[in-house]
């Protein structure tokens, strides 16, 4: 029987995930953004964070560029990455034209 240690932080717990067979470097970008643990999360590899950087740049970035894109951001990174994460497709047009968002303009 798994004795769960309570007193160890997130960090230490994501630590002991990256060992299993995986768990790469996306879902550790992802676990940490979900649970807030690191301001600086770059997940520029998440395949709809780009489509939506894209559609709000008006141009196709590669992984690269969508990665300098989110850099700028600096320790907000990770909360941009949130964002664009759940901001529906429709819903972009809504940022760009700085109008307000609701609940419906996300996923």
């Amino acid at each position: 029987m798994a004795v769960i240690n309570y007193s160890r932080t997130n960090n230490e717990i994501l630590e002991d995930y990256q060992k299993l067979k995986g768990f790469g470097k996306w879902t550790t970008g992802a676990v940490s953004i979900l649970l807030d643990l690191d301001d600086s999360v770059n997940l520029s590899s998440d395949a709809y964070i780009r489509k939506i950087i894209s559609l709000y740049a008006g141009i196709k970035m590669n992984e690269k560029q969508c990665y300098q894109y989110i850099n700028k951001f600096g320790n907000q990174q990770t909360k941009i990455c949130y964002f664009l994460w759940r901001i529906r497709v429709q819903s972009i047009n809504k940022v760009k034209l700085n109008l307000e968002l609701t609940k419906e303009d996300f996923i």
